[in-house]
């Protein structure tokens, strides 16, 4: 196939020119590339493809914005597992919305029955790229590091779990003001934890470099796995490698069920200790022992001392291609009004019937294109109305979760404190029982009436005494934690039924949007089938208008003369 590369019209191999602009063709290897997916967006050209899936740079043909477009291969599309995976990644998401997370705009299948993801475009390398240059400074480990779990947070806040965090799916980008902004993509493994497992039994899914020793047991995926996969990408990220040395999937998961991690200050000597304790409480095997959330996992990074960071002078952006705006509606109306002037001064008297016939039906479907790129953008506006509005709502309901969340991540660290408080409590309360039992086991000669008393024994009984007092101290402080653990409970319980009753309220308006954008999808959809089937028949006219001035240079240069 080859390709117009000034409007992506597709064209057999045996030509050479494009019929609308007069552009030299140029050839592709993805017949994917120039064709539209969705109705709406022209596929430019291949950003990078994996094992799953390839994404291409691609521009909505009618709003003009370029995005990135993610489209399963053909032998994974045949899984419905898998596809069900990638729907859930943009349900997931998209109702994240958050600066840290890719923004997802929409979903569907293309024409032979692959589903896509349409997302925003980001231009930067990814964490693995820069951590494969050495290990990062300071400042840029602790800004990047607290967004990456700032998106986290925002996630677990929607009951949304990654799976599968790790430096490739980070894509570091730079804002308007020239910060870097960390992005977590690739949600194609995330899962609310509700929902039932789509993997075989068995099988785990995800990175095992990366995975969280619970993981490779086959336990369910909790936060927490992912604060565990955090501390590896922190690990990284000070020391240039990663907490364990193996040559196989196989190895690491085994260093990571049974060995105990380097320390970064081990190899990072300038690490702050704070940081270093860190990552060390994030890759613990416990995940009960790891921090409570990825809103404590913020706080303890903001609070590392650390110089401000700033975007290395040689920023590294990756190659996006940049395509004309303008629209192929125009293109054809502008060859249109060519071949009638054309035509015009050819055949002064009149061009022959068949020409005539051909002129009128090229008019006919550019006309219809027209009345079907209309109908399309009608329909984008109410669309884009929509989708503002869903945004907003996620906003502000976004905002009422994490105030919430804050309130309930330190309802979690009260009650985890409380909890350890009490463990503790209930190990004074058994060595003090222990204390007394071995003191008044002392006392059994004279209960059994073996001896008489003598000056010792009331010293043995004072000190039982004493020691039964200090046991039932214990036993009281005990209790007076247990009623501190159970109200800590109580209060987490609540702003956890709060936070919850806010996901539904999210999920209703995510419910809502389907429903209602659903006929204008439909539209949009329907336009972008008009303009396939009329490409091919506006080709082939354009093809038999151009050969009656071919032999007449000044007309043909004229007809093939782009406009604007």
């Amino acid at each position: 196939m080859r390709i117009c590369p000034a409007c992506r019209l597709r064209y057999h191999d045996d030509s050479t020119e494009c019929l609308v602009d007069g552009a030299t063709l140029e050839p592709i290897t993805d017949e994917r590339v120039g064709s539209i997916v969705g109705g709406r967006y022209a596929i430019e050209g291949e950003l990078g493809s994996g094992g799953m899936a390839t994404v291409y740079q691609a521009r909505h043909t009618l709003t003009d914005e370029q995005v990135a477009v993610k489209i399963l291969h053909p032998h994974v599309a045949a899984d419905e597992g898998l596809c069900e995976r990638l729907r859930r990644e943009a349900r997931a998401a998209a109702a994240i919305a958050h600066e840290n997370v890719v923004r997802i705009f929409d979903q569907g299948e293309t024409d032979d029955g692959a589903p896509y993801l349409a997302m925003e475009l980001l231009d930067g390398p990814s964490l693995h790229d820069l951590i494969q240059e050495g290990p990062l400074e300071l400042g840029r480990v602790v800004s990047l590091g607290t967004q990456i779990a700032t998106g986290l947070a925002r996630g677990h806040d929607l009951d949304v779990i990654h799976r599968d965090l790790k430096p490739a799916n980070v894509i570091v980008v730079r804002s308007e003001a020239g910060r870097e902004v960390a992005k977590i993509v690739d949600f194609g493994l995330a899962r609310r934890s509700t929902e039932e497992r789509l993997t075989v039994a068995g099988t785990v899914v995800g990175t095992p470099q990366y995975m969280a020793p619970e993981r490779l047991r086959g336990q369910p995926a909790r936060p927490a796995a992912d604060l565990y996969a955090l501390g590896v990408v922190l690990f990284e990220m000070v020391t240039g490698r990663p907490p364990f040395d193996a040559d196989s999937p196989m190895a690491f998961a085994l260093c990571h069920l049974e060995r105990p991690p380097h320390r970064a200050r081990e190899l990072a000597p300038g690490c702050p200790a704070s940081l270093d304790q860190l990552i060390a409480d994030l890759l613990n095997k416990d995940p009960a022992r790891r921090p409570v959330d990825a809103h404590e996992v913020t706080r303890r990074l903001s609070a590392v001392q650390a110089p401000a960071s700033r975007p290395p002078a040689d920023w590294r952006t990756t190659t996006l291609g940049t395509r004309s705006t303008i629209l192929t509606l125009e293109r054809w109306r502008d060859r249109l009004e060519a071949f009638e002037e054309g035509l015009a001064a050819a055949y002064p008297e009149g061009a022959p019937e068949a020409l005539r016939v051909d002129l009128e039906s090229l008019r006919a479907k550019v006309d219809e294109l027209g009345v079907a790129r209309a109908e399309a953008l009608g329909a984008q506006g109410r669309l884009g109305r929509l989708e503002r509005e869903l945004q907003e709502g996620r906003g502000r309901i976004g905002h009422a979760v994490h105030v919430l969340a804050l309130d309930l991540s330190a309802a979690r660290a009260r009650r985890r404190r409380a909890e350890e408080r009490l463990e503790a409590a209930r190990e004074r309360q058994q060595a003090e029982r222990t204390d007394w039992l071995a003191h008044d086991g002392a006392l059994e000669p004279l209960r059994s009436g073996e001896r008489s008393p003598r000056r010792e024994d009331i010293d043995r009984a004072r000190s039982a005494a004493a020691a039964l007092g200090a046991w039932q101290a214990t036993e009281e402080a005990a209790q007076l934690l247990v009623a501190d653990v159970e109200r800590a409970r109580s209060e987490e319980e609540d702003l956890g039924y709060q936070t919850e009753a806010l996901r539904r309220r999210l999920a209703q308006d995510e419910a809502r949007f389907d429903a209602e954008s659903r006929q204008h999808q439909e539209v949009i959809d329907a336009s972008g089938k008009v303009r396939a089937r009329l490409t091919p028949e506006l080709l082939a006219l354009v093809a038999r208008l151009s050969r009656p001035l071919a032999d007449r240079p000044d007309l043909a240069e004229r007809a093939a003369e782009p406009r604007r």
